[in-house]
């Protein structure tokens, strides 16, 4: 028997063991355990949670990133072993983390947000003008799909207007000056 295997089944039965045993006056929900995960994120276990759990969402996520891409860089490092590399990366990695700001942070998270609906929205969008352009105008039936097709682009351009202007109602547009 192969012993990672093994180590593997005594780890998943012990930890089985201590779960089943274990008491709690209050059973764990996931949401509880996400809003652990959050907290976390938001830097509440360093005194400093003022910020929501969007911003603990996009620290960790930026963590992650920053993690992978610096690791996977360090491979390049020739004299550092694997181990080495990672707490190297690590720490560097929750530096980055721990000092970028909240607003830089929802930053980020924004200007990715809108990167990729613009790229999907974008596809979509040309994909059904290409569709509108080359179906032909011969029959009343090829006249009438035309038509379709032109109603299902405005429903689209109607609906992401309709939420981006609600999107931008809940923002208070305040600009305060030094």
């Amino acid at each position: 028997m192969n012993l990672k295997k093994s180590g593997i089944g005594v780890l998943a039965g012990l930890t089985s063991l201590l779960v089943a045993c274990t008491s709690t006056s209050t059973p764990v929900s996931g949401i509880d355990i996400w809003n652990k995960v959050l907290w976390f994120g938001t830097l509440g276990f360093l005194g400093y949670s003022v910020e929501g759990p969007m911003v603990g969402f996009m620290r960790i996520a930026v963590f992650i990133l920053v993690f992978a891409l610096m690791f996977e860089g360090s491979r390049f490092l020739g004299f550092l072993g694997r181990n080495s590399r990672i707490v190297i990366t690590l720490i560097l990695s929750l530096i980055s983390v721990i000092f970028i700001p909240g607003n830089v942070l929802a930053g980020i998270g924004a200007a990715y947000g809108t990167l990729v609906a613009f790229i999907l929205l974008g596809s979509v969008i040309v994909g059904i003008g290409a569709l509108y352009i080359n179906i032909p105008i011969t029959s009343l039936g090829y006249r009438l799909l035309r038509l379709a097709v032109l109603v299902v682009l405005l429903f689209i351009l109607i609906s992401v207007k309709q939420h981006a202007s609600g999107l931008l109602a809940l923002v208070p547009m305040t600009i305060n000056f030094p």
